[in-house]
């Protein structure tokens, strides 16, 4: 699957694998022209598939769709930021306690409190 030969595909449409085509985040445009001849339940894993699955949202592989497609979720990081704030001091007191840091070092030679690896 080249996802740059979309122009190629679109000049050469009787010889498509349309299965393949179904997975390329590239072929959007051409497969909305022939939405009909979508697989649809490998069209569910692309990752640019959103736009065209909301007019079609029978033909989802939920299964495929869910577990694969990263497009679906959007995530507030304001929301998760004001979420996690109780916690901050706590993981900060348990990332950098001394012996995690020490350990970290002795082990690793990597040093948490800079972020970065020490050479001795």
């Amino acid at each position: 699957m080249n996802p740059n030969a979309i122009q190629l595909l679109e000049n050469n449409i009787e010889y498509i694998n349309w299965a393949e085509l179904s997975l390329n985040p590239n072929a959007i445009n051409l497969l909305e022209r022939y939405y009909y001849k979508i697989i649809w339940h490998l069209f569910s894993n692309n990752i640019n598939s959103v736009s065209i699955l909301k007019d079609y949202p029978k033909k989802i592989n939920w299964t495929s769709f869910i577990s694969k497609n990263i497009n679906i979720f959007e995530i507030d990081y304001e929301i998760l930021k004001k979420r996690i704030e109780i916690f901050k001091e706590e993981l900060i007191q348990k990332c950098f306690h001394p012996n995690k840091v020490f350990y970290y070092l002795d082990v690793y030679q990597y040093d948490i409190a800079n972020d970065e690896y020490v050479t001795y």
